[in-house]
């Protein structure tokens, strides 16, 4: 079957989270954290949609818009939604140096992220 993308989501879960840690890191674990839970998110939602919707990934950077714009055209544009704004969200923690909010940000995509992977597990959005 191949790798459990949502492995990354259970390793954002531990990353940057302040009752868990007092990592002199802090600020580089949430933002992989945020990193993680996109990927988490993206490569378990792009599999499924392969498997069960006929998706068909080109294997390159244009996949990221392509999905969204793919899960829109099939009735899903809450997931492209979701899926968008952990993109963002992302971007910001992978390439900012300065990040505001940076914990309210790691914990709205780790929410956004297991919506996702509820709905690849049950085939329902929460």
């Amino acid at each position: 079957m191949g790798f459990d993308w949502f492995a990354f989501l259970d390793l954002a879960e531990l990353l940057g989270d302040s009752q868990n840690t007092h990592s002199v890191h802090l600020e580089a674990e949430r933002r992989s954290s945020i990193s993680r839970a996109y990927y988490a998110a993206f490569c378990g939602l792009r599999d499924y949609c392969k498997r069960n919707l006929g998706y068909s990934s080109s294997a390159s950077s244009s996949d990221h818009k392509e999905l969204r714009d793919f899960l829109k055209t099939v009735g899903y544009s809450r997931l492209a939604s979701l899926l968008h704004d952990l993109r963002v969200s992302r971007n910001n923690a992978d390439y900012d140096a300065v990040v505001t909010n940076l914990n309210l940000m790691r914990n709205r995509s780790l929410k956004r992220a297991r919506k996702i992977r509820s709905f690849v597990e049950t085939g329902r959005l929460p």
